[in-house]
């Protein structure tokens, strides 16, 4: 498992994407969270998607793309409090209160 932990903190980008809708002369803004994980080795992105159970694998095989909602909860549950690195732990952190953030916004 600390293998996984290693190459999603080397090769792992907790992002977000950012959704404009106009409406009626208005602009609602939503802010989404996802995940990325991109390596040269097709092989090696497939096996972190099987042991992870989560996502899509896209660009020939090179990148894992994590969007929806539950999948973002389960890989969040997986990685809370194992990321080593101060800089992936904070940007684990931002990413965590953004996924809460969106799961109020849903269930609200």
């Amino acid at each position: 498992m600390w293998w996984l932990i290693g190459f999603v903190e080397a090769a792992g980008s907790f992002t977000r994407n950012t959704i404009v809708i106009l409406r009626e002369d208005k602009k609602y803004r939503y802010t989404t969270p996802q995940f990325f994980l991109t390596s040269s080795d097709p092989s090696a992105v497939e096996a972190v998607r099987s042991i992870l159970g989560v996502g899509r694998v896209t660009l020939g095989g090179r990148r894992l793309e994590v969007r929806r909602r539950d999948e973002l909860f389960r890989l969040a549950a997986l990685l809370d409090g194992k990321l080593r690195t101060e800089r992936r732990r904070r940007e684990f952190a931002r990413w965590k209160a953004l996924l809460l953030q969106w799961k109020r916004r849903g269930d609200g």
